[in-house]
């Protein structure tokens, strides 16, 4: 009868997907080749940009040095930190930003790939870290273990899906009576929230740098 009416069933996969064609795992694979990787360490993938749309999202550039930092002296990890072509200049300042003897495991990637691109770049490394925009999603869609700093936006609505045997995935924010700002239910709320966002702030490298041992490790 289901049939006869054309309705279908509902697939029991319903995990986030990113088609990538051989062609986007060929670029990856040049891509970082020509960047001397993978290294002994983990290949982690950072994205320090939040999009147009509210870049007050952005943890500080000084927070996810530090971060990087902490990942590379202690995991020995190589990092890719990814990005639009208008996040080109951002990403660079992170890199300044990390101590000198971990800057050479930092790569700077961003406007080098496209959307699928970079979907494929993700899906070789062992965990992702950014803020909450759409390489978040890229990341659980290609399957990849995935860490989200959220801190004005409504990490319960816009965190990262992974439903049933997804990919590994958490979300890190402080827990203050004033989040979320941004996104409150059906109310927008304020796009660049409030002057001095603790929310963001005040979540330090030490702190995501935990939540993403427990990524990596598994836990």
């Amino acid at each position: 009868m289901a049939a006869q009416v054309g309705a279908v069933a509902r697939p029991a996969d319903r995990r986030l997907q990113l088609p990538l064609t051989a062609a986007d795992h060929a670029a990856a694979t040049t891509l970082l080749a020509a960047l001397g990787l993978p290294g002994s360490g983990p290949l982690i993938a950072v994205h320090c940009g939040a999009g147009w749309y509210s870049p007050a999202r952005r943890w500080p550039t000084a927070h996810f040095s530090a971060l990087i930092s902490r990942l590379v002296g202690e995991r020995g990890a190589d990092v890719l930190l990814l990005g639009g072509s208008d996040e080109t200049a951002l990403a660079a300042e992170v890199r300044d930003g990390v101590a000198a003897a971990e800057r050479g495991h930092v790569h700077v990637v961003a406007g080098r790939t496209s959307i699928a691109g970079t979907g494929a770049l993700v899906q070789r490394c062992a965990l992702f870290i950014g803020n909450d925009s759409g390489p978040l999603h890229i990341a659980t869609a290609v399957g990849t273990p995935a860490l989200g700093i959220f801190g004005l936006s409504n990490w319960q609505a816009y965190g990262p899906y992974v439903p049933g045997a997804g990919s590994a995935a958490a979300i890190i924010r402080r827990d203050l009576p004033c989040q979320p700002c941004l996104y409150r239910g059906l109310d927008l709320g304020l796009r660049e929230g409030c002057g001095p966002r603790p929310c963001l702030t005040g979540l330090r490298p030490a702190a995501v740098a935990r939540a993403a041992y427990a990524l990596l490790d598994g836990a």
